[in-house]
């Protein structure tokens, strides 16, 4: 019996040592967690400072990353292909696939420094000397019309000639200056060149290692994410990981394969209407095309104003030309590429786009879309998962014309049968008080 009870106490004891010892671990990680966070807001600008230090550090890493990422869809479209007839040998097939991957890779960028930017000079070379001249033809053209001599038309030519000599004298003054700095100042800065290169030499390298063992490395990730945390915590956590990738990966990479689709259509068509400066015109166009929903708008104009002052024909026929093919983009091209990857509707769209195009610029305005619809998708989840826990229908339809929920939430009453009781109560409260008046008249009778 002693032994007994000298065996409970000693449990007991250990039961309690090990609860204070908790408890104590855990206010220790509770006013760590505080001082760090009381660090963090009193030396903002030196976290701030280290933060970037860091990235500038891992910027090469950081670049082979985002390489890694872009190029995994296609290289295992190619890895698919291929082992069709290398069936065994994987790392071979990967290998294949990884070369294919940047040799398409080298082609199109190839092309691009071949094609389109001395083209590219060419047109902005071209507009800048005859825009003046294109100009002056096109206040002419407008004087001859039959509205020609009108308030509006006067303001619409002065406004047109002192907004093409001061887009001029920006391009003159600005632009072209400001880039032959760069490029002399780019010259002059040998070591800052040669850091380029090698950032961007060593995350091609640091891609390549990515994707030849992106499995492997997506393993780890998910093995670490479970010995941190409870197996519940870590399927929703690599669930919402899956899912960010498939919106984010087919949201950016759709919208590039479709911009340069439009772009290269854009370009011939446009050779063939004969419209001036093609080239330009269609980088405008490709460029801007990434944007959603604001950007064929934005690229449509600088594009119009540049025909238009050359040829006003030309400028109505581009404006037919943009309307058809954004629509041809929108209907047909778009969906089939983009797909529903997104999810969203007209309106967040338009949400996205403009909360973070303000605070990110051009980046925000591109990746809004995508984060937006995965902050979308999870909390519609969670709301339904509340709902079904209430038995309630997760079905937004059937919320449209509902009236009110019974407090025991068995039964949903909706506007018209609502309305249908009210009107039923008031006529039962007339009929009520019409039969008080009839016993009343009867009685004095």
């Amino acid at each position: 019996m002693d032994n007994d009870k000298n065996t409970e106490s000693t449990d007991e004891r250990k039961f309690k040592y090990g609860r204070y010892a908790a408890v104590g671990l855990t206010v220790f990680i509770v006013f760590c967690c505080c001082l760090l966070f009381f660090f963090l807001i009193y030396r903002l600008d030196a976290v701030l400072s280290t933060i970037k230090a860091v990235i500038g550090a891992l910027s090469s890493i950081i670049i082979g990353a985002i390489i890694a990422y872009l190029f995994w869809p296609l290289t295992k479209r190619f890895e698919r292909l291929f082992g069709r007839k290398i069936k065994k040998k994987r790392m071979a097939r990967r290998a294949l696939s990884v070369a294919s991957t940047y040799l398409v890779f080298l082609i199109i960028f190839s092309v691009l420094l071949w094609l389109v930017i001395p083209a590219l000079f060419s047109s902005i070379n071209s507009f800048i000397s005859s825009a003046p001249d294109e100009v002056k033809r096109f206040v002419t053209w407008l004087e001859n019309t039959e509205i020609g001599d009108t308030p509006v038309i006067d303001l619409i030519e002065e406004t047109l000639t002192d907004g093409s000599e001061s887009l001029i004298d920006w391009l003159k003054s600005t632009i072209i200056p400001e880039v032959t700095n760069y490029v002399t100042l780019l010259t002059s800065s040998v070591m800052s060149v040669v850091s380029i290169i090698i950032d961007f030499v060593v995350g091609i390298v640091v891609s390549i290692y990515l994707l030849m063992s992106a499995e492997r490395f997506i393993g780890q990730a998910k093995k670490i994410t479970y010995a941190l945390l409870p197996t519940k915590a870590a399927n929703s956590i690599i669930s919402v990981g899956r899912r960010a990738h498939k919106i984010f990966i087919g949201f950016i990479g759709g919208r590039l394969v479709d911009s340069a689709i439009i772009g290269v259509i854009s370009y011939f068509v446009m050779l063939m209407l004969g419209f001036p400066d093609t080239m330009l015109l269609a980088v405008i166009i490709g460029i801007t095309n990434i944007l959603p929903f604001f950007g064929p708008f934005i690229g449509a104009v600088p594009c119009f104003v540049i025909v238009a002052i050359q040829n006003p024909i030309d400028g109505l026929w581009f404006l037919i030309f943009i309307l058809v093919l954004q629509q041809v983009d929108g209907n047909i091209i778009g969906p089939r590429i983009v797909g529903g990857s997104t999810g969203l509707s007209s309106f967040w769209v338009i949400f996205a786009i403009l909360l973070f195009g303000g605070v990110w610029g051009f980046a925000g305005m591109l990746l809004g879309v995508p984060i937006t619809a995965l902050s979308y998708a999870l909390i519609s989840e969670a709301l339904s998962r509340r709902l079904e826990k209430k038995n309630l229908s997760v079905k937004t339809a059937d919320y449209v014309t509902l009236d009110h929920i019974e407090e025991d939430g068995s039964v949903l009453v909706y506007e018209e049968a609502a309305t249908n009781e009210k009107s039923g109560a008031e006529d039962e409260s007339t009929q009520h008080g019409t039969d008080e008046n009839d016993e009343k008249m009867s009685e004095e009778k």
